[in-house]
C-alpha cells in the first residue's frame, strides 16, 4: 500500500478499507485499521461493509467473492439485510502456551 496514503492516517489513525471491483461477482479488498497502523490481513466488519455497498451502489452480485491479502472470502446477505453470511476457508495460522506464573 503507498506508504503516503498511510501517513495522512497518522497520528490519530483510522480504520479504512480500499475496494476495486475486479467483476460483477468479486471485489479486491486491503484492509487499514486503527491500532495497528498498518495494513492488516483482513477484517470482518470491513469486509462486510464493503461487500454490501458493493451490491448496493455497484450492482455487484451475491454471494459476493472477496479478494483480501488474508485470501478469498465469501459475502451472501438477505434483503433487508438482517441475516449475512462471511465464509472463509479455515486453517490454523498460529499456536501457542498460556504459561501462568
Amino acid at each position: 500500500m503507498c506508504r503516503a496514503i498511510l501517513k495522512t492516517f497518522q497520528p490519530t489513525g483510522t480504520n479504512v478499507n480500499f475496494v476495486q471491483v475486479a467483476e460483477k461477482d468479486k471485489i479486491f479488498i486491503r484492509t487499514y485499521e486503527l491500532g495497528v497502523e498498518e495494513e492488516t490481513l483482513s477484517c470482518g466488519t470491513g469486509t462486510i461493509s464493503s461487500a454490501i455497498l458493493a451490491v448496493k451502489q455497484k450492482q455487484c452480485s451475491l454471494p459476493l467473492k472477496v479478494k483480501s491479502s488474508a485470501g478469498l472470502l465469501s459475502v451472501d446477505f438477505d434483503d433487508p439485510i438482517s441475516e449475512i453470511i462471511l465464509e472463509r476457508e479455515v486453517k490454523k495460522i498460529y499456536s501457542g502456551e498460556l504459561i501462568n506464573g
